[in-house]
């Protein structure tokens, strides 16, 4: 007998609805609209995961529901008796729990339904322990792929497939399990939006499930890595009653496992995240030849301070080691220098370095953050072509760079702008 039936759910005693706002359902998708916009979206019930009945900070209750993000739906919504019978009939819901607590006028947060899981990871006996090489891809003829390979090798490779993540980032899968060390994987990918695709991959995941969905795959995870590595990996983590976490390191790939729990902030996932990240040195990425070897400066301004520069190089190709000729010159001062030969203008602050054209650059502004909750502090940026916000080029604190806004605008040959000041909170 159908579900709705067994429960009478015309018996129950649903919240009346207002005109507050409205739930419909089309296809797979709940449409929300709120009146007043705060809980409007749409809900993918082909995600769905989890559905919890929880109070706000006002003790109103609240459907919360997550498929790729959270939505909290008031049950007061105009429609919101006839969705959550369809959904209660499709997915099982406790409804003895949303009834029991539903009138309730202080803090609550049940558990309605999850989803149920799927194992979709194993722990391999007497498995190699060849980890810090690479991993192995379980395909009919199995094939070992180093860590050092790159975005543009990876892609060309007959193995993954692409997709795209319900933010529009780019996510790498495999066709078939990974193996890393002994641990074997059935869902490991990567996100495939590095700003630049001739450094490594830096960042692989995987969510790892056991049968009944809790924190068991957790410390199965865990005793796989020590075996593996040892305990003198472990560099940091914690286990709480809400959260777990174990960081490992082992010749400059960082492994991390975590899971969490239901407590006043956050929600059961029922699945331990295994991120891998490549935090290996490549200098080949910071070497510039060809600019170095043509380099001229016509003009320059040296900066004091504790100045800040992006250093993530492995993420952006214009982020380069400092040329030796500004080492040669300047140390290691922050400088600004303008080359006119090459139509340039460079940027390095300790040991790095930024080129960019002239032809490039539309102005240059100052950005100020007032002090208040946070630190605050000054941003020089450009403003580029092709890009629709400026670029931060250095850090410093506060109001730094407007004693050099002439010296800025006068070495760069563009005008400068001092953005409205806001409040750090």
């Amino acid at each position: 007998m159908l579900k709705f039936l067994k429960n009478f759910f015309n018996q129950k005693n649903f919240p009346p609805e207002t005109e507050a706002g409205t739930i419909s359902l089309e296809g797979e998708l709940i449409i929300v609209y709120d009146t007043e916009s705060i809980r409007t979206g749409e809900i993918d019930l082909s995600k769905l995961s989890r559905v919890y009945l929880v109070t706000d900070g006002e003790k109103t209750p609240l459907l919360y529901l997550f498929d790729f993000t959270e939505h909290y739906i008031p049950i007061n919504f105009k429609g919101f008796q006839a969705i959550y019978e369809y959904l209660s009939n499709r997915f099982e819901f406790d409804d003895a729990a949303f009834f029991k607590y539903v009138d309730h006028a202080y803090s609550i947060k049940k558990k309605l339904w999850t989803a149920k899981h799927t194992v979709n990871y194993e722990i391999l006996e007497n498995g190699p322990k060849d980890q810090s090489f690479g991993y192995e891809i379980q395909s009919p003829e199995k094939e070992i792929l180093h860590w050092d390979l790159t975005y543009d090798q990876l892609e060309q490779h007959p193995a993954i497939v692409f997709e795209k993540s319900p933010f529009g980032q780019k996510i790498q899968k495999f066709k078939y399990p990974i193996r890393i060390g002994s641990i074997l994987l059935s869902d490991f990918g990567s996100y495939f939006d590095n700003g630049r695709t001739d450094a490594p991959v830096l960042h692989f995941y995987a969510a790892c499930s056991n049968e009944e969905g809790n924190d068991r795959s957790y410390f199965e995870l865990k005793a796989a890595l020590l075996h593996m590595m040892g305990k003198s990996a472990i560099t940091g983590g914690y286990e709480r009653k809400d959260q777990k976490s174990c960081i490992l390191q082992s010749q400059g790939m960082i492994y991390t496992i975590s899971y969490t729990s239901t407590n006043d902030w956050t929600y059961e996932t029922g699945y331990t995240i295994f991120s891998v990240q490549n935090n290996r040195d490549y200098p080949q990425l910071l070497l510039n030849e060809s600019y170095e070897s043509v380099i001229q400066i016509d003009a320059s301004l040296v900066l004091s301070g504790s100045m800040e520069m992006n250093a993530e190089y492995k993420r952006s190709a214009r982020i380069k080691k400092r040329p030796d000729e500004i080492l040669k010159q300047f140390g290691t001062k922050t400088v600004i220098w303008r080359d006119d030969l090459n139509k340039m203008i460079g940027f390095a602050c300790g040991n790095f370095s930024q080129l960019f054209s002239q032809s490039e650059l539309l102005s240059v502004s100052i950005q100020n953050i007032i002090p208040a909750k946070g630190g605050g502090g000054s941003y020089l940026e450009l403003n580029l072509k092709n890009r629709d916000y400026p670029y931060a080029v250095f850090t410093e604190q506060y109001k730094y760079f407007d004693p050099f806004s002439s010296s800025i605008s006068e070495l760069l040959q563009l005008e400068i702008d001092i953005k409205p000041e806001y409040h750090d909170c």
